[in-house]
């Protein structure tokens, strides 16, 4: 209740200061438009005394706050532009045009990468000599500080979080168009911790920001292939590309991938049934794995962006999935004899299309929309044999989705800045019985997101973020029906607190829907006596956040997180019928995260960055009782340059975990070292790396899964070790013809001081 008082006493005082007496306007280039960091510096007119100063924000706004109303001397000055200077008085000035400075652009060094931080974003405002050295999107990100690339799975690394999302404009797009889109085309890189609107569920997201006028067509493929050193070999194959081309008022653009994946696995169990052993496999033997699992998918995207007028674009686009997803578990006594064999065969298309608006209304106020509808076919064979009999379970699912998003963004002033919206879905899973079409589940889903946030900078180096979600929610699955509503509050911090010191506090929702699997009556064998069920009664989760970083550019950060959730979904085993049926129920948890991180650039040639955490956490069910759990880990990479055409790159990563569960527990640990090479070939154009997985022994790498209650106890454990040993290969090529206006490039010609 405090936090809120302090925000609200913050927020009057700041409407209060919005009536003081101020210069305001607003920078742009010949092209109209903003310039970012523009050097805006208020003097005496008689005798060009320094009064007060600031630079515009991500607008291209300023205001300079004054005690009188008389005449001053306003000086605008930036690096590749002409300096401007003009008399005012308090007031709105408009805006301000800075000519670009040819002579002095020809003379400029660029150096480095100027960013920008709020209660909100994390700007990265590029420079040519990072997007030169550059061919592909993953190469930029790289070379960002606080963002990493593993070269191995192409997974974006930021602090705690691996494979971070990244979007197109604020849109989603194919993955292989983001990592391989031309670093020529990116104006500028946006960070999102918790975003709100249609993609408030993921904690963190990328967003390229493209410029308007780049013309030209850039093209990118890629393959990558993995196999294990030890009999059966695991492997993978994939291979896609991407196209992108750009005129005066089109963009097309379209990706696809196909990928095959084969993986084995060593995997037993054990189960005690009224306090007799009641089946119980050989020990699992990472040289001769029991399991296997083969995936083959595909997934295709194509797109068009049109622009009807300056500043207002209309977007089509279409995404297309699907795959053959196949696994065999095969388990013998121990005494070597055939005890068991449980199969899976999932066949699965999942086809998206969405309409989506974007209009600058004017220069302060943003509009954008969208319309999308998501069509998902799932059909499965579940087949379980033992010695005493056989089950098998065909059956299909399907769901239906429309979503709707409007959301507004105005900038009011120089210190306010407001953003609402509203999201809609309806949302229909079904499940068939395949041989006889018989309807075996059905839920149906209504969903209302009205959110609304309002920014705050109060001062040049504090910035606070207010808002929150309203959300209802009705849900029928054919037995019961209601209504819930929820309230999520958010509210965000930024202090500047020293030119090498920031603290920035978020506290925030995010909310989980369960899936149509999770959802589902449809019941199968696991194996003699086991059974799984979905529970129809599932409710969504809120899980509630608090996070402080305290960040020491260059030296560490430190991050403390705490989260809680009335209703985390979690395992739940009863006993039904002389059968034990596992489930999922609601439970209150609790997770505590202390963690440090840091990116470090020596040498110019050697670069180093790490996160290091501990976790503890608890969960609570019906009996009150807190289990408690914990995990530890380290995520460290390096990268050397040996030569200008040769980079040596070694990555470790170590985890702990002890998981709590309402009835046992789960233990888990890994351990990967990865050593590799990569070489950008053909003029940079040419991306290969060659990577391995060098087996360790710091830990034991075996898991296990304990579940306790009456009458049963189940225990399982796998064998990590399996694929430790591995050898990928990586190829990427981009190549392609285009370029942006210079004109209306503002941030090309910026050195950082």
């Amino acid at each position: 209740m405090k936090i809120y008082v302090v925000f609200l006493m913050l927020c009057f005082g700041t409407f209060g200061q919005l009536y003081a007496q101020s210069i305001r306007g607003r920078v742009i280039d010949n092209e109209n438009n903003p310039i970012v960091g523009v050097n805006c510096v208020l003097m005496e007119q008689s005798d060009s005394t320094y009064i007060i100063g600031t630079t515009t924000n991500l607008e291209g706004c300023f205001e300079l706050k004054v005690n009188e109303d008389r005449e001053y001397m306003l000086q605008l000055s930036f690096i590749g532009f002409e300096k401007i200077s003009r008399v005012c008085r308090p007031g709105n000035i408009g805006d301000l045009i800075l000519n670009v400075n040819t002579e002095l652009l020809e003379e400029i060094v660029v150096k480095g990468d100027p960013k920008h931080k709020d209660a909100i974003t994390e700007t990265f405002f590029l420079t040519d000599s990072l997007r030169n050295n550059s061919k592909n999107s993953l190469q930029l990100l790289d070379k960002l500080p606080g963002i990493s690339v593993d070269w191995a799975s192409d997974a974006v690394k930021i602090g705690e979080y691996r494979d971070v999302p990244i979007m197109l404009n604020g849109r989603e797009v194919g993955k292989e168009l983001v990592q391989n889109l031309n670093p020529q085309r990116i104006k500028k890189i946006e960070l999102l911790r918790f975003p709100k609107g249609k993609y408030g569920d993921m904690p963190i997201v990328l967003n390229y920001i493209t410029y308007d006028n780049y013309l030209g067509y850039d093209l990118g493929v890629q393959s990558k292939g993995l196999v294990s050193f030890r009999t059966p070999n695991s492997h993978s194959e994939n291979i896609g590309a991407n196209f992108i081309y750009t005129l005066d008022k089109w963009n097309i653009y379209s990706d696809f991938n196909v990928s095959y994946k084969k993986m084995y696995s060593a995997t037993s169990y054990s189960y005690l049934y009224k306090n007799e052993v009641a089946e119980a496999t050989a020990m699992e033997d990472f040289r001769h794995p029991n399991n296997n699992n083969t995936n083959k998918s595909f997934n295709v995207s194509l797109g068009a962006d049109y622009k009807i007028a300056t500043k207002h674009t209309i977007s089509i686009q279409s995404w297309l999935d699907g795959g053959k997803y196949d696994s065999f578990e095969s388990y013998q006594t121990p005494e070597n004899m055939l005890l068991s064999e449980n199969s899976n065969n999932y066949r699965n298309i999942n086809s998206t299309s969405g309409l989506f608006y974007r209009g600058d209304i004017t220069d302060r106020f943003i509009i954008t929309s969208d319309l999308t509808y998501n069509y998902y076919n799932v059909n499965e064979n579940r087949a379980y044999e033992n010695v005493d009999k056989l089950t098998q379970l065909d059956y299909s699912g399907r769901k239906d989705y429309w979503r709707y998003n409007a959301n507004a963004y105005n900038i009011w002033n120089n210190i306010l800045t407001s953003n609402v919206g509203y999201t809609y879905t309806d949302k229909s899973y079904i499940n068939k019985d395949t041989n006889t079409d018989k309807e075996l589940f059905r839920s149906l889903e209504k969903r209302h997101d009205i959110y609304a946030s309002l920014m705050i900078n109060p001062h040049q180096k504090v910035s606070l973020a207010i808002g929150g979600n309203v959300l209802f929610v009705h849900r029928d699955n054919g037995i019961n029906s209601d209504n819930r509503y929820s309230w999520m509050p958010s509210a965000k911090l930024h202090w500047q607190a020293l030119n090498k010191l920031s603290v920035t506090g978020n506290y925030f929702c995010n909310i989980e829907y369960p899936n149509l699997d999770q959802l589902s009556t449809v019941t199968y064998n696991k194996n003699k006596i086991l059974m799984y069920r979905g529970n129809p009664d599932l409710k969504e989760r809120v899980m509630h956040y608090m996070e402080w970083r305290i960040n020491v550019p260059k030296i560490i950060e430190f991050t403390y997180m705490l989260k809680h959730s009335a209703n985390d979904i979690t395992p739940w085993y009863f006993m039904e019928n002389d059968y034990v049926v596992e489930t999922l129920v609601g439970s209150k948890y609790l997770h505590q995260y202390i963690g440090l991180s840091g990116d470090y650039n020596i040498c110019q040639k050697f670069q180093v960055n790490f996160t290091a955490n501990y976790q503890w956490y608890g969960r609570q069910g019906s009996d009150n009782i807190w289990h408690r759990g914990r995990t530890w880990y380290l995520d460290a990479m390096a990268t050397y340059q040996m030569t200008s055409h040769l980079y040596f790159m070694a990555a470790y990563f170590l985890r702990h975990d002890k998981h709590p569960l309402l009835q046992g527990e789960e233990y888990g640990q890994e351990e990967t070292l990865m050593l590799g090479l990569m070489s950008p070939l053909c003029k940079g154009k040419l991306s290969l790396s060659v990577n391995f997985a060098i087996p360790t022994s710091l830990v034991s790498k075996r898991t296990y899964k304990d579940i306790t209650i009456p009458d049963f106890k189940f225990t399982s454990w796998e064998d990590q070790r399996v694929n430790n040993a591995l050898m990928q290969i990586s190829l990427r090529y981009n190549f392609g013809k285009g370029s942006a206006s210079r004109s209306n490039n503002q941030n090309r010609s910026e050195s950082e001081k």
